[in-house]
């Protein structure tokens, strides 16, 4: 048993140092230090020009009657949600985006505020994406999400 873990310290000591040694002289490693495997929305909803919200601007727009799109799941939303919140899931934009054209055609000069988890939720990002290349204009994403608005107390619903 003693010889076992020695033999193993032995392997993940080797495999830490090869790591390191290739990480060191590959052109494009790792950066130990600041590495996030999380999207950096916001970032990536300025490259598309879509603005992004924060808790107070997303309460805002939703007192002025903003219309609020959860791109969770359809499991997700069932079980609660931003209250009178339609559902377009990241993924199945097509199939949920029809009924929801109905509602609020393209073009139209609706604010459309999309959330999804949270900060680390690309969700929200692929159904805003979605959304401005339907044609519509005023396309937010709030990147608190579902979990900070919850977590606030503000109106929910669920089914």
């Amino acid at each position: 048993m003693k010889r076992f873990f020695w033999e193993f310290l032995f392997i993940v000591f080797i495999s830490i140092f090869t790591g390191m040694i290739f990480n060191t002289f590959y052109l494009e490693g790792i950066n130990l230090k600041k590495f996030n495997p999380a999207p950096n929305i916001k970032k990536e909803a300025k490259g598309l020009n879509i603005p992004v919200l924060n808790l107070t601007g997303a309460k805002e727009k939703f007192d002025r009657g903003a219309i609020f799109i959860d791109a969770r799941s359809n499991e997700e939303f069932k079980k609660g949600r931003i209250k009178f919140s339609f559902n377009i899931p990241s993924g199945n934009e097509e199939k949920f985006w029809e009924e929801f054209s109905q509602f609020c055609p393209p073009g139209s000069n609706e604010e459309i505020v999309v959330y999804c988890d949270g900060k680390d939720c690309h969700a929200s990002l692929n159904v805003a994406k979605f959304l401005k290349d339907k044609g519509y204009k005023k396309v937010y994403i709030f990147t608190g999400g579902w979990n900070e608005w919850m977590e606030k107390g503000y109106p929910i619903e669920w089914e």
